[in-house]
């Protein structure tokens, strides 16, 4: 958590500041944490990547965490005994890398059908694991996603892309 105060605000006026409202910045922070989506733990089995995929979580004889496709079915496997919680931080690179692979795919089709109906032309477009924005268009019509968009509904992601491509018409 940073404050940002502007140049001419002498520094002793914004501690000051923080010190008069340290128990309500509290109390509005606690608010907003409590409100946010905990984050859920893997769990062997059937996992939900995308609106239209699914990736399975299964325990295996072997001594690293691995992730591969297999005739389209996003698989990983962990070694056995374990608890998926104790392998996290390695299953969600994983389900990343998987995400961007179908939000790529995802793309694929759809930039291409939106930009022909509606006549909008992009240079290229590059997927990323943005978390702080959907997506972004540069003053050279490159289109940037984030690949955590595969996660949310269609008809979401089809706003998101049009968003983008009409931005190469606006900057």
């Amino acid at each position: 958590l940073g404050l940002s105060i502007p140049v001419s605000c002498p520094e002793s006026y914004a501690v000051k500041w923080l010190n008069d409202n340290k128990e309500s910045l509290s109390l509005k922070l606690n608010r907003i944490r409590s409100a946010l989506p905990q984050k859920k733990p893997f769990q062997t089995g059937t996992n939900r990547l995308s609106y239209r995929s699914d990736f399975c979580i299964v325990k295996s004889p072997i001594k690293k965490v691995t992730g591969y496709i297999r005739s389209g079915n996003y698989i990983i496997h962990i070694p056995d005994p374990a608890d998926p919680a104790i392998h996290s931080d390695e299953i969600s690179s994983i389900v990343k890398e998987f995400l961007r692979l179908e939000l790529n795919e995802i793309l694929e089709a759809k930039l291409k059908n939106f930009a022909e109906k509606f006549k909008f032309s992009y240079k290229s477009y590059r997927v990323s694991s943005a978390r702080t924005r959907w997506g972004s268009c540069s003053g050279r019509n490159t289109l940037s996603f984030s690949c955590y968009l595969a996660r949310l509904p269609e008809e979401i992601i089809d706003y998101v892309i049009l968003h983008e491509l009409c931005h190469t018409v606006h900057h």
